[in-house]
């Protein structure tokens, strides 16, 4: 055979294998696409299910806590705990949320030591995923320190009010009216520990922003 012959040969054999190549990368993409959706297409399903009953917890939680309904709050957070812990990431937002719910039922219970635990359990997911610094902190470290007041706790309530205070501070500036919630809360607890000058100051201040 002569060379021209066998180049022609060679080429068709190339053309050959690379269709028998194109051809099972075709079948592989089709077995995969198919593998991802028996995989993950009933998992979104179930997590499309999941979101809304989240969000229909959720909303209950918000309108029972409006209407001081706590002993039913409490029962529709630790629903909202047992479906992220059927159906989401642990250590996940989901789990932060459920146990800011069950935080604050248990304080307006006044069953302090449950609501600390499950408010310092949230505070540590949270910080993972937001940030220690973040706006959206400040709601739940105030509620963190609304339980160490209630506690007694007055020093740990200072630290805690004091973080919520500097993420207002640092986002909205020293005179934004959401600084005298904290202020005050922070006057509180210096007037509980008996330093009136401290607390005088504080309520001083929260007026004048008001």
């Amino acid at each position: 055979m002569s060379l021209s012959g066998m180049l022609t040969k060679q080429n068709s054999i190339v053309k050959i294998l690379r269709r028998a190549l194109i051809l099972l990368q075709t079948q592989i993409f089709r077995v995969g696409i198919l593998a991802a959706f028996l995989c993950f297409g009933p998992g979104l399903v179930l997590a499309q299910t999941f979101d809304k009953e989240w969000r229909a917890l959720t909303e209950q939680f918000r309108e029972l806590s409006q209407q001081n309904q706590h002993d039913e709050s409490l029962e529709v957070a630790k629903k909202a705990l047992k479906l992220a812990e059927r159906n989401a990431k642990i250590g996940g937002p989901e789990f932060a949320a459920s146990f800011t719910m069950l935080g604050s039922a248990y304080l307006e219970l006044h069953q302090f030591e449950n609501a600390l635990a499950y408010l310092l359990k949230s505070v540590s997911i949270s910080e993972k995923i937001l940030g220690a610094s973040h706006p959206n902190m400040r709601h739940l470290l105030i509620a963190l320190a609304r339980t160490y007041q209630k506690m007694g706790l007055y020093e740990k309530s200072i630290v805690i009010n004091q973080r919520a205070l500097a993420i207002i501070e640092k986002t909205w500036g020293q005179d934004d009216p959401r600084t005298a919630t904290v202020i005050n809360n922070l006057a509180d607890n210096y007037r509980s520990l008996g330093f009136f000058e401290e607390a005088a100051s504080l309520l001083s201040r929260s007026l004048a922003i008001a």
